[in-house]
């Protein structure tokens, strides 16, 4: 009986032994997550998921581990394309990956004796071109601006320094000049009256650059089913839809007859080539395809298309972003940013700058992601952190932020800029961008990018960028009080 129960006690012991070297595992994962909690874990676990090549791989992860070795890995096929040793610490990380071929991809966890948890969040995201667009509504309107100016040039004679160059107004503004010398007979036509009918009730051209990019191509420009209705009603001013389309097709019908009485079709056909030429011009110098998808993921939000317009007849070095909430689509319209050569043994258009497309990209695209949330802020909190524009408002005032809320939108873009520099891997250019910001008047923003790392590391998939500003306005309001 004794032997009996010396051997019982024998398996039990060997039973809790080997209990104890396979390890507690729990596991409650779905697709896009692994959520694991485990003790003296020593296997592996893995998910699988396809990807194309090319895709965007976005891996978000917060482990704590409390004792033991646990090894990560992402695999593409049987290639291990990216890994990371863990030993009893707490780790977060957010990793971007691009899958160089399509296959079967994995997550790999294994463990040595491990204890703690695992809560990791992957998607595939396809690669986002940005597209480079004509429109000729821009290069008609940007022509009614250049015959706006004109006279302006004309008295302009003086020599000026612009770009490190002795220059006149003329040749800074060497289409414009061209155009108003051709057309300037038009200059008191009726379209160009009614421009300035609308310039005194303070219609600013962004407000008509947002309409036309909304709207059917001249000749036949007209309203259609992706223009925004608060455009259309800001025709009425008093809020009556019927009105305002009314007011607004009276517009673009003039607009039309403008097209056909200074024969515009002639311009456009004579500048094929030159739109051809802008266009490669730009395309050669967009941020890579990792941008937009960075920038979707860091702001959880998406819009369905992004677009640039060089506009060879706008003003030079002026820009404009506007966004159709029907389509959301985001449109850059922008000018030549320095001076221009038509010479065609050196053509230069005037949009052959690297650093002026990226950065155009960069941060006219976040305007997009970031006003509304600045817009969305409750007025008592904007109006209660006014006093914050004081002791900035003199070096805002020299770069046109003339207010509170236009500085807070420049502040919470250049913040974003900087984390979306990092995690493309360029931390020496975030780096610039805090510092000469702050050099610039931007008090607030190394206090902003640091929560906005907060923000980042969050690993909740359904946070809220939006709400989050609010957050970081309240605390801006502690930090800084009155």
């Amino acid at each position: 009986m004794k032997k009996i129960t010396l051997c019982f006690s024998f398996i039990l012991m060997l039973t809790a032994s080997c209990s104890h070297y396979a390890g507690s595992f729990r596991s409650s994962n779905t697709p896009g997550q692994m959520n694991e909690s485990f003790g003296n874990f020593n296997k592996t676990d893995a998910v699988t998921f396809n990807a194309a090549a090319g895709d965007i791989i976005f891996i978000h992860y917060s482990v704590q581990l409390t004792q033991g070795n646990l090894q990560l890995a992402v695999k593409e096929g049987i290639n291990t394309i990216w890994s990371r040793q863990l030993s009893p610490q707490n780790d977060t990380i957010l990793l971007q990956l691009t899958a160089d071929k399509t296959a079967p991809h994995s997550i790999e966890i294994k463990g040595d004796h491990a204890d703690g948890s695992l809560l990791l969040n992957y998607k595939t995201v396809a690669a986002k071109k940005i597209n480079v667009i004509s429109n000729a509504n821009l290069e008609l309107f940007g022509l009614i601006l250049q015959l706006d100016m004109g006279p302006d040039l004309e008295k302009l004679t003086d020599s000026v320094v612009i770009d490190n160059k002795k220059t006149t107004w003329q040749d800074w503004n060497l289409m414009a000049w061209k155009n108003y010398s051709r057309y300037k007979a038009f200059d008191s036509c009726a379209m160009m009256q009614l421009y300035r009918q609308y310039q005194a009730k303070q219609f600013y051209n962004d407000f008509f650059i947002g309409l036309l990019e909304q709207v059917d191509e001249v000749p036949n420009a007209k309203l259609n089913n992706t223009t925004n209705k608060e455009t259309i009603l800001a025709f009425s001013g008093n809020g009556d839809a019927a009105a305002g389309r009314l007011i607004a097709t009276a517009f673009l019908d003039s607009f039309n007859s403008f097209y056909k009485a200074i024969h515009f079709e002639k311009w456009l056909e004579e500048n094929k080539s030159n739109f051809q030429r802008a266009k490669m011009d730009v395309e050669k110098n967009l941020p890579s395809s990792k941008f937009i998808p960075t920038m979707e993921n860091f702001y959880n939000k998406s819009f369905h298309d992004y677009n640039l317009v060089p506009v060879m007849n706008l003003i030079t070095s002026s820009g404009y972003g506007k966004m159709n909430a029907i389509t959301q689509s985001i449109y850059n319209a922008f000018a030549p940013f320095s001076f221009q050569s038509f010479d065609p043994g050196h053509l230069d258009l005037g949009f052959d700058y690297p650093d002026r497309i990226q950065g155009l990209s960069v941060h006219e695209f976040g305007h997009s992601f970031v006003n509304g949330a600045i817009d969305q802020l409750p007025e008592e909190l904007k109006k209660s952190t006014e006093y914050l524009y004081l002791p900035i408002k003199d070096a805002m005032r020299k770069q046109s932020y003339t207010n509170w809320v236009q500085s807070l939108y420049e502040h919470f873009v250049r913040a974003g800029e900087v984390i979306i520099a990092r995690q493309l891997g360029d931390t020496s250019h975030a780096e610039e961008i805090i510092r000469s910001n702050v050099k610039g008047g931007f008090t607030y923003l190394p206090f902003i990018v640091k929560k906005l790392e907060m923000f980042e590391k969050d690993i909740n998939p359904n946070k809220n960028y939006n709400a989050f500003v609010e957050t970081i306005m309240l605390e801006l309001k502690e930090a800084y009080k009155q």
